[in-house]
């Protein structure tokens, strides 16, 4: 990782969003530790941008935090299944798989399991639920399969 700006995300996400600290919370106060994270992380692209950043490169950055958000998701809701986690694979799909997610775009999202989507076991199910609703209420527009 030698982009010194991912660098400096994933280390405040690191601290901001680590798993032990995490788990111990309810959703609600989860909720709010999110919203400060991506509300500290969007102001430093804005000023990125405010200071001559490219469009391009706001949009790279804007991908990078979305991407360590949805990291930090998913691995708490898989944290948060009991017994063997579910399996099941989320992928980036349109602009934000390609890369560039502008603001006020979309977050499009892809999940799989083996099954597919008839087949989906409980577990899977609340699964992609819990990460989904906490990107609503984190104020993204999703869409997803």
């Amino acid at each position: 990782m030698s982009n010194p700006q991912l660098q400096s995300l994933s280390a405040h996400a690191k601290q901001r969003l680590d798993r032990k600290k995490t788990a111990k919370l309810n959703r609600k106060d989860k909720l709010e530790l999110y919203r400060r994270f991506l509300k500290t992380e969007e102001h430093r692209i804005l000023l990125y941008h405010r200071s001559g950043g490219s469009g391009r490169r706001v949009s790279k950055r804007r991908s990078d935090l979305i991407e360590t958000l949805l990291k930090h998701l998913y691995m708490d809701a898989i944290d948060a299944s009991e017994g063997t986690p579910p399996e099941v694979t989320l992928t980036a799909i349109g602009g934000f798989g390609r890369g560039n997610l502008n603001p006020c775009s979309d977050v499009d999202l892809l999940f799989l399991h083996p099954k597919g989507a008839k087949g989906l076991p409980q577990e899977a199910t609340e699964m992609v639920e819990t990460v989904l609703y906490m990107l609503y209420d984190c104020g993204f527009k999703v869409g997803h399969a």
